[in-house]
């Protein structure tokens, strides 16, 4: 199980969507279902299609939600 991680559509940066899943669970939601998130980066709530969602597998739960793009544990 891993934190699903999100790109902000305005910075580009990624940020841990505050939930977790497994790939697989990613994979069996139909394409097209939608998630509302508020973004650290740009303060404003942006719609995710979580199809394009990403899985962090790093082995410690990361506190901070902004630092995504420097990890390399997100996939």
């Amino acid at each position: 199980m891993g934190q699903v991680i999100f790109s902000c559509q305005n910075t580009g940066h990624a940020f841990n969507g505050g939930f977790e899943a497994e790939r697989a669970d990613l994979r069996s939601i139909p394409t097209g279902t939608k998630v509302r998130l508020h973004c650290p980066f740009c303060s404003e709530a942006h719609e995710f299609d979580l199809a394009a969602a990403r899985i962090c597998e790093s082995p410690t739960f990361c506190r901070t939600r902004n630092d995504c793009d420097s990890c390399g544990f997100a996939h």
